[in-house]
């Protein structure tokens, strides 16, 4: 069974990039534009990562972060922030909320696949 990644993106050619790189590495993807499309995912889908922009057009990212610690949402779905942001109090804050690692936006395909494999050899 393949890992299930949910990429969380409103741009369009981020997540086909994204859906693109991990399908080719073996992964199942899934995507949402929105935190409320990412929840109603997470409530009918098991998730072994979730790949998060901060930018989204409904509420900030890190609003994910404290859906999940609130609600019946799994904390131990492990995240990895994917973020155009480029300060490090974005990257420190990511890192305070329980993001697992923080790729900045452009990426190298290589790099962000590389990532989602070490993430989730450390999170077994």
């Amino acid at each position: 069974m393949s890992p299930t990644v949910l990429t969380i993106d409103d741009d369009a050619e981020i997540t086909e990039l994204i859906r693109f790189h991990l399908t080719n590495a073996g992964f199942e993807v899934l995507s949402a534009s929105t935190i409320g499309e990412a929840l109603a995912i997470m409530r009918t889908r098991h998730l072994d990562i979730i790949l998060l922009d901060l930018i989204l057009p409904d509420v900030h990212g890190y609003s994910l972060f404290e859906l999940m610690r609130a609600g019946e949402r799994r904390t131990e779905i492990p995240v990895v922030v994917v973020s155009g942001c480029r300060s490090r109090d974005a990257q420190r804050l990511a890192q305070q909320f329980g993001a697992r690692e923080y790729v900045m936006k452009p990426f190298l395909p290589a790099d962000l696949v590389g990532c989602v494999c070490r993430t989730l050899q450390g999170s077994v």
